[in-house]
């Protein structure tokens, strides 16, 4: 691969560890697509905008995620990918998954806030902790495991906790169940075990 793409070459697994614990695999890199996908109005839109190279790499990185390997950007004149990942809500974790000329593409910080839905009981707030990035203008929270242990306690219908597995599952409708998987983001030096639940909600400061 490394001859054939001029501005990226895969390497072995990214040992990026200071935002993000390394997270791979198929339901991660279809978490990945979907992000990219409502981040935009079409992937075209990315090559009318950031050119074709960026839009190859963006594929690049889907197939980086699932392996669980790395895209390396080589010339920043022709993509712009480390641009497009920064946008997205999962960017931190995405990120570890770039290195650019031999450095790590890392670097969202996170702060504390708590959070709450109209769907939820009236003065409900849920800690989470976010990178600043937001949805529509929504919030785009990563909740902590006792955070997301009190959401199943107050939406029984829509989620459920499988603690063997470690998954959270979100009633959609019509479809199967999403499985939420925990990635661990690093909080003032430490590494906390987060799930993102919701993805697409209407989540607000509280």
């Amino acid at each position: 691969m490394t001859g054939e793409i001029k501005s990226t070459s895969y390497g072995s697994e990214c040992d990026c560890h200071d935002q993000v614990l390394h997270t791979s695999g198929p339901e991660a890199s279809k978490r990945f697509m979907n992000e990219l996908l409502e981040s935009v109005e079409t992937l075209m839109a990315v090559a009318d905008q950031y050119g074709a190279r960026t839009l190859a790499d963006l594929f690049h990185l889907a197939s980086a995620v699932l392996e669980g390997s790395f895209v390396e950007v080589f010339d920043h004149e022709s993509t712009k990918v480390v641009d497009v990942v920064r946008r997205l809500r999962s960017a931190a974790t995405w990120l570890t998954f770039i290195r650019v000329d031999g450095e790590k593409a890392c670097g969202v910080a996170y702060r504390e806030l708590q959070v709450s839905g109209s769907w939820l009981p009236r003065g409900t707030a849920v800690l989470a902790y976010s990178s600043g990035g937001k949805w529509n203008g929504f919030e785009q929270p990563w909740f902590p495991r006792g955070s997301m242990l009190q959401l199943v306690g107050l939406m029984p219908e829509e989620l459920t906790f499988d603690p063997v597995n470690n998954v959270v599952r979100v009633v959609t409708e019509g479809n199967e169940p999403l499985e939420v998987y925990p990635d661990k983001i690093m909080i003032n030096g430490e590494a906390v075990e987060t799930y993102v639940i919701g993805d697409g909600w209407c989540w607000e400061a509280a």
